[in-house]
């Protein structure tokens, strides 16, 4: 009977843990298609006009009900696309050097590889095919290393474009 009660609270818990994960991922997808609807209309409204940070995060953040980690990442992200789209470079490499130092720090193998792919493509941008190509490398092994073979191969294919 004992062995029954413990299967049974152990079962519970873990489906409760399981729900709770899906909830959030739930919540993240929801908050996520806001922050990329916000962009979109943040490209609209306010393309070429100069924007500080704060207001280009309340503006991201509209309609997000969960701010978290990962909310905060890909709020950095749009950011940095903002500036970039407004050629805005230094802003947006001051954005994504500042989110790869966070990604390193938490251990986010995933976060950093994006905005190393991100500083690639600003490098490139640029015409400094050396760093750009550097960059590209690094969020490569960050692939390789989680065994992330496509992309992995999609960062190897924006080295080629750099030839």
């Amino acid at each position: 009977m004992k062995y029954k009660t413990a299967i049974s609270l152990l079962v519970f818990f873990w489906m409760n843990i399981a729900t709770t994960f899906a909830q959030d991922a739930i919540l993240f997808s929801n908050d996520s298609i806001r922050i990329v609807e916000s962009y979109e209309n943040l490209i609209e409204d306010y393309s070429k006009k100069i924007l500080n940070a704060d207001v280009i995060k309340d503006i991201l953040y509209f309609g997000v009900g969960h701010k978290t980690a990962l909310t905060d990442d890909l709020v950095a992200y749009y950011t940095a696309l903002y500036y970039l789209h407004n050629n805005e470079v230094g802003k947006a490499l001051s954005v994504v050097n500042k989110s790869i130092d966070e990604s390193i720090l938490s251990g986010d193998g995933d976060g950093d590889a994006k905005f190393l792919i991100l500083k690639g493509d600003i490098y490139k941008s640029r015409n400094e095919f050396e760093k750009s190509i550097k960059a590209y490398l690094n969020a490569a092994s960050r692939f390789q290393a989680k065994k992330e073979k496509l992309k992995e191969a999609d960062v190897y294919r924006k080295v080629l474009s750099v030839y």
